[in-house]
Order: structure tokens, then sequence, then C-alpha cells
């Protein structure tokens, strides 16, 4: 709606929160070759770096801004930071010095000149100590040794059943996650993704087939964060919940996750969805599972928390199975993809850029073969022998205007071809530079259609 309504200005706050692959990619073209300017508020890194060309970040009660897309604003903000922290220590070391000597030689013989220096330090301009961000501090806990093969599937559908029988979601290939694995389940919304987890978790049960846990696998499941939270509780008995401990090392651990002093004695009910999330990720993490299911374990953390979650689990030593549309995330965790579609599971083999390139070479393939197949079908133009001499100018240059019409019909069709290359793979300038030439072609081809009639 906000987008059909033609505005100089887009404000757009979370945009990609609910989005599904397909609608994200389409959401980011628009926004980078057609949208008017657009001010996007988003945790979503991957979305930051294909559409922005400028960051604003507030940190701690300050605005700052940052040239070029979210992975150039890292880089900047890191050597602002630590030159901001140089010339913090810097000044500090100054100070220090400056009043040493000043209280040294404040009632001797050199008073004057440290009452002089006092008086140069009191007008100092101070540098503010670097403020330093709160964020998830989690160590990876040691998984347990499993058997080779973690999950197994066989002849698996996957669906529910309501009032009326049946419904088939998905057919699985026969599948095996060896240990240490990383796998990640992708797709458009509604396609059963999340119903697919549910039912290697035993959960759901399967409409046919069955999936085999193997030997001494021991699940940590994570469901987009908060489902199983009770919000009477506080957040210490929440989380004292899945694991007894003392008080005090319950509320360390904690700390951990941003849940300090007094935080503990929240109600549940009464904290952010982040802070829901943190918990759900504290009661999961201290069971120490070494089968990892996550069904959008990013969902409701600010950036620096999702940075935090990557490092854990890139150290993880058991099995990880993950839902999620973090493109980010995905990119950086998965060895392998489990792409659901058209009512079937994929398996690729390979990682979340090696298949959106692989996914890109299939298009391309895909609309040059249509673009052949109009182009063969698409009749050519019949030349008709002319049977009155007299309407050729006998005093003109001599033109074979059968050939010159088959030549703009054949250079048309070519410029169609490239003109469907170049929308597959939103190439812009190309498209803008073919459809002007298609539009002189045409013009051409009509004109000569004209001469050749008359």
């Amino acid at each position: 709606k906000a987008l059909l309504g033609n505005p100089d200005l887009l404000v757009l706050d979370e945009p990609t929160n609910y989005l599904d692959l397909k609608g994200v990619t389409w959401l980011e073209r628009y926004l980078t070759h057609f949208a008017p300017a657009v001010v996007v508020v988003s945790h979503d890194r991957y979305f930051l770096d294909e559409m922005a060309t400028q960051i604003w970040e507030i940190d701690h009660g300050r605005m700052n801004t940052f040239p070029g897309n979210f992975s150039k604003y890292r880089v900047l903000k890191i050597e602002r930071d630590l030159r901001q922290a140089k010339e913090y220590e810097a000044q500090q070391e100054f100070i220090a010095k400056e009043q040493a000597f000043i209280d040294r030689y404040r009632a001797g013989q050199r008073s004057r000149e440290a009452k002089g220096r006092e008086t140069r330090l009191g007008r100092l301009e101070r540098i503010d100590r670097p403020d330093l961000d709160r964020s998830i501090s989690i160590s990876s806990g040691g998984a347990s040794r499993t058997g080779q093969v973690v999950i197994s599937t066989k002849g698996l559908k996957v669906g529910y059943t309501d009032g009326d029988g049946p419904i088939e979601l998905l057919k699985v290939p026969d599948l095996k996650l060896a240990r240490g694995s990383r796998t990640a389940v992708i797709g458009d919304n509604g396609t059963g993704k999340t119903t697919f987890i549910k039912t290697v978790l035993g959960m759901v049960p399967p409409l046919d087939g069955f999936v085999a846990v193997g030997q001494s696998v021991k699940v940590g499941y994570y469901s987009q964060g908060v489902d199983d939270l009770d919000d009477e509780q506080t957040v210490l008995e929440s989380f004292l919940d899945i694991k007894n401990m003392p008080f005090e090392d319950a509320r360390s651990y904690l700390a951990r996750f941003l849940f300090q002093a007094e935080d503990v004695f929240r109600e549940v009910g009464a904290c952010s969805g982040g802070e829901k999330s943190r918990l759900a990720l504290a009661r999961l993490l201290i069971t120490e599972p070494n089968l990892l299911v996550l069904d959008e374990p990013t969902t409701h953390f600010d950036i620096p928390s999702r940075e935090a979650l990557e490092q854990v689990l890139l150290i993880y030593t058991g099995t990880i199975l993950l839902v999620s549309h973090d493109r980010h995330l995905v990119s950086l965790l998965a060895e392998s993809l489990l792409v659901t579609a058209n009512g079937e599971v994929d398996y690729f083999k390979g990682t979340f850029d090696e298949w959106s390139q692989a996914q890109r070479e299939s298009e391309v393939q895909e609309a040059t073969a249509r673009v052949i197949k109009r182009v063969k079908a698409a009749p050519r133009f019949q030349p008709v022998k002319a049977t009155d001499p007299k309407r050729r100018n006998p005093a003109a240059p001599v033109i074979d205007m059968e050939q010159v019409i088959v030549d703009l019909e054949d250079k048309l069709k070519e410029i169609e071809t490239q003109l469907q290359i170049a929308t597959v793979n939103q190439d812009f300038e190309a498209m803008t530079r073919l459809g002007e030439e298609h539009i002189s072609t045409q013009s051409r081809l009509e004109k000569s259609l004209e001469d050749w009639d008359t």
C-alpha cells in the first residue's frame, strides 16, 4: 500500500521481518532501482548491504552518519571507535601528567607555572569516554558425541489433518543428516518449513514414511523464541525451570544474556520481544544439546546480539538444523540447504551464495529458452514479388528491401533476447539501452514495411 502511493519519501520500519526470500529480493530490487528517497529501520544486514547508500546510526543517544552500505559502515565504525579510544587515552594521559605537575608545584617555587597549567587544563575541551555496547556474551558449551547419522528420513510426507482429511504440504527425499553438519531450511512463506521441523522432532505425526533420530542425540529446540515461556513467572524462575542451580550461578549466567541486577525478577510477560528471545536462548543453551534445531532464531534480536549468536554457532561442535529468513546467518552458517517449493523439499549441497548463483543462472537459461521458443514460433516476413515495374524509380539506387526487412526482424529478435536476459539479471542500465534500441529498430522496421508496400 505504501509503495502504490507513489511517495516522494518512503519510510519503512523493519520491512523484511515477515517477508520470505522472494519478497525480500523483490523489495531490494524495487528500492535500489525504482524507489524515491528511502529511510528504513532494519536489523537485516544482508538487506542493508544490498540497498543502503548511507547508514544513520543511533548510538547512546547520538546520531552518527556513515557513507555506504552496512559492510562499509562496520569498517568505518571500527576505525572511528579505535581513533576515538586512542584520542581519549592520549588526552587522559596528558591530563594526568599535567595534574601531577600542578599538585607537585602548587605551593613551591613554580607555583605561577602550576597555576597557569591549571587554568589551561580547566579550559581544555574534554574528549568523552568511548561508550561500550552491551551485547550477549555466550560461550559455546561442549556438545556430547552422537552417532554418525543424527537424523534420517524414509519416504517422508509432511502435512496435517483437518476435518476434510490429510493435507499434504511436502514430499521429502530420503535424508541423512551427518554428525556436525549445518543445514538450513529455506523457502517461501507457507511452504511448510515449520511443519517439516516439527515432524522431524516428532511433534507432528508424518502423513507417510518415518523419521529416525540417531543414537545419543540430545535435541535443543528454539521455536521462534517464546512459545514455551510462562508470562507469569519471573525471568529467574523461568530459567530455573529448565535447570536447577544455585541462585547466584543462575543470575551470573543470565547476566551474560543482558539480564542484570533486578532484571531477573521482572515477570516474563513484561519483557520485550527481544528479551523473551534472549531468555529462550539462555534456557536452550544451558541444557548443552548436541543437536540444535532453530526456527527463526534471530527474530527480535538486535545486530550485536545476532553477531554474538553467530559466533556461538560457528564454534558449536554439534549438529545444526536451521530455519531462517536471515540471509546473513544462513550465508555464514549453512553448508547445505533444504529448499521447500512446489510441495517438495530439494536438497542442495552447498552454501546459500552458491545456491543463489545457481538460481540466477537457471532463471537466465529458462528466460533465454522462452525467448528462443517465441522467436522460432514468430512468423517471418514473406516477400511478395512486385508486379508493376513502374513503381520503382529507375534513377534511385537499387536497395534490396526484402533483405533490409529480414535483417531488421532478426535484429529485433536479438534485442528481445538480450532484453529478457537483462531483465532477469536486473541489469537496469542494459534494460534502458536495449529498450531504446528496440523502439528505434521497431520504428525502422515499420517504415521499411511501408516503403515495401508502396
